[in-house]
Formats: C-alpha cells, structure tokens, sequence
C-alpha cells in the first residue's frame, strides 16, 4: 500500500491516475500530476492571493482538461491501481510551557 508521501512523490514525477469516493459515495477518477513539465504557464497578471495550505487536502492539475481539482486524503482509494492506507496525521497539542 502507498502512503501520502509516495503519492505525493508519483504525483510530483509523472501523470497518475487517482480515484477516490466523492461525499455522496460515488467514485470518481482523475488522471493528473504536480510534474512542473505538465503545469500550465501562470499569467503575472492574473496571478490571485493563494489560499492557506489545508493538509486534508491534495490539488492535482489535470492536464488533458486543463485545469485544478483537488481530493480528500481520506477518500483516496488507489493510486495507479495500487490501494492508499491513509494514516490521520498526529496532531501534537502545545506543550504548557508556564513557569511553575
């Protein structure tokens, strides 16, 4: 099974076909890459405040319908054909750091 960082890292390498179960419970499947060869060219003049990074959530751009979408870590079921193990990241809570 593959865990975040391999798919992140196939993701980064190469076109990679991703499904995964949509909130209403159907699958959906997408073929797409973070490869920087596949990415489009950004326009400086339409270039928008980017959005803080959810950890939950992966973007992937599909480059044969030439736009973003993005998935739910929790929902992706294969990569590749090859089955996810989704581990929840550990949250650490804040240590209390007063003086006693």
């Amino acid at each position: 099974m593959m865990n975040q960082d391999q798919v992140k890292e196939r993701l980064t390498n190469q076109l990679t076909k991703i499904v995964f179960r949509k909130v209403n419970g159907d699958e959906r499947e997408y073929v797409g890459t973070l490869n920087q060869s596949f990415l489009p060219v950004i326009d400086p003049d339409k270039v928008v405040k980017p959005r803080k990074a959810n950890p939950a959530i992966q973007n992937i751009y599909l480059p044969g319908e030439g736009y973003w979408r993005s998935f739910k870590w929790e929902a992706l079921i294969s990569i590749d054909g090859e089955p996810f193990d989704y581990v929840p990241p550990v949250v650490e809570e804040d240590e209390d750091v007063s003086d006693n």
